[in-house]
């Protein structure tokens, strides 16, 4: 191969590859074709809602070389991966970005071209059930977007959804994120928190509402709230509904069953 046909080929590898690129940002890009379906598509759109650098050479390495049905199910992995990811933390560590980029470079190289392969790959960094069951107990989520998603999800989980994880980040001016112990909670109000900012940030704390209903309850006690939440669409939020009173055992009791849900939500 001559140099001037060498000059050409890395030029369009370099093309196709920014072409590639941009499109993990958008799940509408002339790229994907009607290769991801709806459900492929909003897998990208929560992996670039996630942002998480470890994601992109594996994705980028897959779509040159994988065939469109393993594309689809390696991304509705990575959002699983993901979201275990940072609920422990680990996302961004340099263990877990150096495992991702030596399976790119395997994707590359042919050695691997399944989804089942790169999990089997990457098996030493992707949490294990235990691990995140327990770190999905004890999380405290300060992002209300990246909170409404888990609480979607979950939600789809409660209700049998058999891919609950797929739920494109909803529409806050229509479904709004309330923590039911206000974060700005005044202490005598709430006398049985002895740390408001703690406790008001677990997702055990939060739940969905449809603004209008939002908006009426705002910072009020729990007992004013009870009922607003009892008459809620969303099972998860009307539970709480049924509960007598808000307190941190009633946080710690309600997010380990979410943490429980999560494990199946978000499979290994």
């Amino acid at each position: 191969m001559s140099n001037a046909t060498k000059a050409v080929k890395l030029s369009e590898d370099l093309a196709e590859a920014a072409s590639h690129y941009a499109a993990l940002d958008n799940p509408a890009h002339d790229s994907w074709g009607s290769q991801l379906g709806s459900a492929g598509q909003d897998n990208i759109a929560l992996l670039a809602d996630f942002d998480l650098s470890p994601n992109k050479p594996l994705m980028l390495a897959a779509f040159k070389h994988f065939s469109p049905e393993e594309i689809r199910n390696l991304l509705r992995t990575l959002v699983s991966w993901s979201v275990r990811g940072m609920i422990l933390n680990t996302m961004n560590a340099g263990l877990v970005e150096k495992e991702y980029c030596r399976v790119a470079v395997e994707i590359r190289h042919g050695r691997i071209s399944t989804m089942q392969s790169v999990r089997d790959a990457l098996d030493k960094v992707i949490p294990s059930d235990s691990e995140f069951k327990s770190a999905f107990g004890i999380a405290q989520v300060k992002r209300n977007k990246t909170a409404r998603y888990y609480l979607r999800a979950l939600e789809q989980g409660h209700a049998g959804n058999p891919e609950p994880e797929l739920v494109p980040n909803p529409d806050e001016s229509q479904i709004n994120l309330e923590h039911v112990l206000p974060r700005n909670a005044k202490p005598d109000e709430w006398p049985v928190f002895d740390d408001i900012d703690t406790w008001a940030y677990l997702l055990g704390n939060m739940v969905l509402l449809q603004k209008t209903k939002n908006s009426k309850i705002g910072n009020r006690s729990f007992t004013s709230k009870r009922q607003t939440l009892l008459e809620s669409g969303f099972a998860l939020t009307k539970e709480i509904g049924d509960l007598p009173e808000w307190t941190p055992e009633a946080i710690t009791e309600r997010q380990k069953r979410l943490a429980e849900l999560a494990v199946k939500v978000w499979p290994r």
